[in-house]
């Protein structure tokens, strides 16, 4: 059947990005990096969806190796954001995958934002206590432009904290164990 309705997904995308990194001392790098994704989507399937995609975001990183009273430690911080629009419009399919009537139109936003941390404390040699966190910050959010589907609006928000302890040991230099509660 999909041969036969001429079914197809086809992706046009342009991505932009830069990464820069900057070492501000012995043992730190901080690292910089953006980027921009449009994309346009074709898909004609059981309906004809034409998606327009605007991503966008960026990120910041921190990386410090340093020594703590005689002992190796090792910092990670950064955050990270990453937004993005969907222009979505869904239109009727007829054979050969022709392109009919609009039956969908939304906007769909996400906006999402990160802030991380972990440390590694070698106390000794080889093995380190680490401590970490993760949170999340990410919105969801619909507008319907028009609809003969029973599309429905919303948002929802959503916040996350995810804690984290545990101990790695560099059992060789190929090998590593490690645990962790999180």
């Amino acid at each position: 059947i999909n041969e036969l309705n001429d079914w197809q997904r086809n992706i046009d995308s342009v991505r932009v990005a830069n990464q820069t990194t900057f070492r501000v001392a012995p043992g730190t790098l901080v690292e910089v990096g953006a980027f921009y994704l449009d994309r346009h989507l074709m898909h004609p399937i059981f309906r004809w969806l034409d998606y327009r995609y605007d991503d966008y975001g960026g990120y910041t990183r921190l990386t410090d190796e340093s020594t703590i009273g005689g002992f190796r430690n090792l910092l990670v911080a950064g955050a990270n954001i990453h937004n993005g629009v969907v222009d979505a419009q869904q239109f009727g399919i007829g054979p050969g995958a022709q392109k009919l009537g609009l039956l969908s139109k939304t906007e769909d936003t996400s906006d999402n934002f990160s802030l991380y941390a972990e440390n590694s404390f070698f106390f000794m040699k080889d093995v380190a206590l680490v401590a970490g966190f993760q949170y999340l910050h990410a919105k969801r959010s619909r507008d319907v432009l028009f609809t003969t589907v029973g599309d429905v609006a919303g948002e929802d928000t959503f916040d996350v904290f995810s804690p984290k302890l545990g101990m790695i040991w560099d059992v060789t230099p190929s090998t590593q164990m490690f645990a962790n509660i999180s």
